[in-house]
């Protein structure tokens, strides 16, 4: 899973997070969501650690490809 950075036309200085694993994901993601058009979609990070997820190990992080 990757994390994106959407931004809208709506305002500048506001924007929102999208965990998904591609581009296609996160407009078909947003649009079930927002009736909002999207002006940018940036890649802020490939690797996301996600709170309350334990795994293999017991931990309670889990690191997401």
């Amino acid at each position: 899973m990757k994390v994106f950075r959407v931004k809208t036309g709506f305002d500048d200085s506001q924007f929102h997070c999208v965990v998904a694993k591609s581009i296609s994901e996160v407009e078909r993601l947003w649009k079930t969501k927002y009736d909002t058009d999207i002006r940018s979609i940036e890649l802020i990070s490939d690797y996301v650690i996600v709170q309350g997820y334990e795994d293999d190990c017991g931990e309670a992080t889990r690191l997401l490809l």
